[in-house]
């Protein structure tokens, strides 16, 4: 067994990092990753919140983003 250097103590343990998922634009596919166009439908919510409905022609995922949009 090798011994570890004061720095190798020192060292958190490796945490899972999900890169992909909070890199990936909201316009790809969360099940196949391609890229959708723009999106089928989209809709003002509650506090102006505005839901994109998106639909992927690869695969036949649906899914929806949201987001709060600055007002100057």
């Amino acid at each position: 067994m090798q011994a570890l250097s004061p720095i190798e103590q020192r060292r958190s343990p490796a945490r899972p990092v999900y890169l992909k998922e909070a890199r990936r634009p909201s316009n790809h596919c969360p099940q196949c990753d391609e890229a959708a166009f723009g999106p089928r439908s989209s809709k003002h919510g509650a506090g102006g919140v505005v839901i994109h409905a998106w639909h992927c022609t690869a695969c036949a995922c649906d899914w929806h983003t949201s987001f709060q949009p600055l007002l100057v």
